[in-house]
């Protein structure tokens, strides 16, 4: 898989168990099941620029089958390991939650993303695509995340979000569920798209927000008429605040990231 917002290409892997669920598109993975997935941080091939190859290996997650062992993570085991085979800082009881609050978007998949290539279909087109940005990428028009409406006058008056959201909108569409109680950072970028998908649909802000309140994503379509976009294009302002730590753009001082952008309306 390639993931957009990290520039991350991931190769998974299965054991015959896992291999044989996956084929037969099991609900429900018997014990003993297991992933592995390789994180590749992602690099453009100077010989070849629209190419983009694995370079220094990021990350190794697992996910192992144990329904009885972790009952509390609806029967996977989940582990995120540096290269040095050492977890990264925090609680990995806590990172596993965060992880099983994430995959709870696919049960009807056995809790797993990866899916089975089906080797019979064949191309015949050559599809060109835009480059590997999660701003610009066009946004999924279905989308398993909840929404609820929220609104701004509830939102305290010096929290960030609400200050950056302009008057003219009364509500919000806000998600809810487990993800926005466990998550990494990385979650408040990667959910960008559904955020973009559900504005265009609501024509209202959309966001997440962290149990905090203080890490959020936060997306909704500008009225500024200086701005052109192409046709079937609204242009959208794209705010995302989270440890400056995962942001390359940001510094120390700020944690905030800002862009405003032309995206494609969902088909």
């Amino acid at each position: 898989r390639f993931r957009k917002d990290s520039n991350e290409l991931r190769f998974v892997y299965a054991n015959p168990i896992a291999w044989k669920a996956l084929k037969e598109k099991k609900k429900i993975y018997p014990d003993g099941a297991v992933f592995a997935k390789l994180a590749h941080v992602g690099e453009e091939d100077s010989a070849f620029p629209s190419s983009i190859a694995p370079s220094s290996l990021r990350r190794v997650q697992l996910m192992v089958r144990n329904s009885e062992k972790y009952k509390e993570t609806d029967g996977w085991g989940y582990a995120i390991f540096k290269m040095d085979g050492t977890t990264f800082s925090g609680n990995p009881k806590t990172t596993a939650t965060a992880c099983a609050a994430c995959h709870r978007l696919v049960p009807d998949r056995g809790y797993v993303f990866s899916k089975f290539m089906d080797q019979s279909t064949e191309t015949t087109e050559l599809a060109v695509k835009a480059p590997a940005d999660i701003f610009i990428q066009k946004p999924s028009v279905t989308s398993r995340v909840v929404f609820k409406d929220k609104s701004v006058s509830e939102m305290p008056d010096r929290q960030l979000a609400r200050t950056l959201i302009p008057n003219r909108f009364k509500t919000i569409r806000t998600i809810s569920g487990g993800i926005t109680d466990y998550n990494f950072e990385g979650t408040y970028n990667e959910i960008i798209p559904s955020l973009i998908a559900e504005s265009f649909r609501t024509e209202k802000p959309a966001a997440i927000f962290g149990p905090d309140e203080i890490k959020f994503s936060l997306v909704y379509m500008r009225e500024d008429k200086a701005k052109k976009c192409e046709t079937y294009e609204k242009y959208f302002f794209i705010a995302m605040s989270v440890p400056a730590i995962y942001l390359p753009h940001s510094t120390r001082a700020s944690n905030l990231e800002v862009r405003n952008v032309c995206i494609r309306k969902p088909d």
